[in-house]
């Protein structure tokens, strides 16, 4: 992995962990949080996660593999970024980690970890974090109040 930088930010989301994990795993829901954003993956340990997206006009495709997927519970995988401007090899990879913790039915905790970051990308992004998560509770609960206007 590469720098022993790392930061973590969670978010208490007023809905059960089954939708919290539904956000947070399906491409098209994830989509709306990764501003357009394409996410190409099975979640099977030791798989691909491939993220297509534009940036300032120019394609980039970031990736990694799968390190841990326990449902409803914890995902954990490696993430390389083009723009780190580092050759793609495993120890510039970072390590992205979900961790889902349910209060009750409907009330969960959602941690977002990112480390191994490069410095310059790590300070950019950490106080970034909160913001990113606040979004995420946003699209998770709003689906959750359409489904109950029908």
């Amino acid at each position: 992995m590469g720098s022993k930088l790392s930061a973590s930010a969670s978010v208490i989301m007023n809905v059960g962990v089954a939708r919290v994990w539904e956000v947070m795993t399906n491409p098209k829901i994830m989509k709306e949080y990764f501003e357009g954003a394409v996410t190409k993956t099975n979640w099977q340990v030791g798989s691909e996660i491939i993220t297509d997206y534009k940036w300032d006009g120019i394609k980039y495709r970031d990736r990694g593999v799968i390190q841990e997927n326990i449902f409803h519970n914890k995902i954990s995988y490696t993430y390389w970024n083009p723009n780190w401007e580092l050759k793609d090899i495993p120890k510039n990879y970072g390590l992205l980690t979900y961790e889902f913790t349910p209060i009750d039915l409907t009330h969960t905790e959602f941690r977002w970890t990112q480390a191994g970051y490069p410095k310059y990308w790590h300070d950019l992004e950490k106080d970034r974090i909160g913001e990113f998560l606040e979004g995420i509770k946003s699209i998770a609960e709003k689906k959750k109040q359409k489904l109950k206007k029908k």
